[in-house]
């Protein structure tokens, strides 16, 4: 087998700041706005390592460490958290570094409070061992997520799946039932992303094409009364002339405001193109059988309608249809950290890096997001 030397010393624990120390530089965002994620500037300390590993922790365990820092303020705010707390609650923070597999090109690190991992692991490793040097998307220096920029960025990606991926060139070959409206949005001259769309109704789709592409949206809709406006047998019409995109849920107007800035004319939002139900009770009973007919038609649907859309706009963040689709993010977070050197003895020694391990951003952002859990 040879000599097994090389395999000493894979895992190392690191003392780090204490508890008090570490969120002193966050403390202000996270308890007073209740939730780190609102749309307020976020701390930037001036430790970039400390930045990477407090925005590799879930709003709930980052709350969780600032009610741990003073438990005599903040037991009540920490038993509702729902967190798993270590066996010892005075133990202190320490950070895991770690490799895999012997010899790999990534070593990793990930901060604990005792036994319990806090955040995702960041990767350590050597500058020429960047993917693509100097090619970041212009994306990664805007720090909300509703950019020219980050636009963009989603245009060059539907581009690269029609022309490269052969399963996403065959969307739209299907024969799908498409919905029985849609919503027709269109920019107008002097449009921006800030601003009302020009045009805004429904649409019957038998009025349009049929093999017309468009986007549909995902999202919670939270308590009813969240839904500040929604499609019903008493405003149909109205909407077919018109629909007041002020009026409408955070998540809706950020979702048509993607449709106009990807360039399409048509989205499908359940709660405008499927009559609902007048929760104000003041449908009589031949409104209240056209809500039923309805939905009992166009419910069954919606499988086909997510297939056929061109994309599917999810908002897998917010837990109500007022969170919207786009957040605020520490820029600072998105950069590689320079955390040493390859060798002190050397002319010429490679920089050590520290960063977001990207690997597990879906699970983390989709998969386990408000939307699918």
């Amino acid at each position: 087998m040879g000599s097994s030397s090389y395999l000493t010393r894979l895992v190392e624990w690191h003392d780090f700041w204490s508890r008090e120390e570490f969120t002193s530089q966050f403390k202000k965002d996270s308890v007073d706005q209740g939730t780190i994620y609102q749309a307020s500037a976020f701390p930037e300390p001036p430790c970039h390592l400390c930045c990477l590993l407090w925005y590799s922790m879930s709003p709930r365990r980052q709350q969780a460490l600032v009610a741990s820092a003073t438990p005599n303020e903040n037991n009540a705010r920490l038993e509702g958290l729902d967190f798993s707390m270590p066996h010892d609650p005075n133990a202190e923070l320490r950070v895991k570094v770690w490799q895999e597999r012997p010899l790999s090109l990534y070593t990793y690190a990930q901060l604990f409070w005792g036994e319990v991992a806090l955040g995702a692991r960041l990767l350590v490793h050597r500058n020429d061992h960047f993917a693509i040097k100097n090619k970041a998307s212009r994306a990664t220096k805007c720090g909300t997520t509703n950019s020219g920029h980050h636009f963009e960025q989603a245009r060059m990606w539907l581009r690269m799946c029609r022309e490269n991926h052969k399963f996403c060139r065959g969307v739209g070959n299907t024969k799908l039932e498409l919905p029985a409206r849609l919503l027709h949005v269109s920019s107008g001259p002097n449009w921006t992303p800030e601003t009302p769309p020009e045009t805004l109704k429904l649409i019957e789709s038998s009025q349009i094409d049929s093999k017309a592409e468009y986007l549909a949206l995902s999202h919670c809709w939270g308590p009813t009364a969240a839904m500040r406006f929604k499609l019903l047998a008493s405003n149909i019409d109205a909407c077919h002339e018109s629909i007041d995109f002020t009026g409408l849920s955070q998540n809706m107007q950020d979702a048509i405001t993607t449709a106009v800035s990807l360039g399409f004319s048509y989205i499908w939002i359940d709660s405008l193109c499927i009559i609902q139900r007048d929760d104000k009770g003041v449908e009589v009973s031949e409104m209240a059988e056209v809500w039923k007919k309805d939905w009992e038609a166009e419910a069954k649907k919606m499988g086909s309608v997510y297939s056929a859309a061109a994309l599917t706009i999810a908002s897998t963040a917010s837990t109500t249809s007022t969170g919207g689709c786009f957040h605020s993010r520490s820029l600072t977070s998105l950069r590689p950290c320079k955390i040493g050197v390859s060798s002190p003895d050397v002319l010429s020694p490679d920089w050590i890096y520290a960063r977001r391990d990207d690997v597990f951003d879906f699970e983390r952002s989709v998969d386990l997001a408000p939307l699918n859990t």
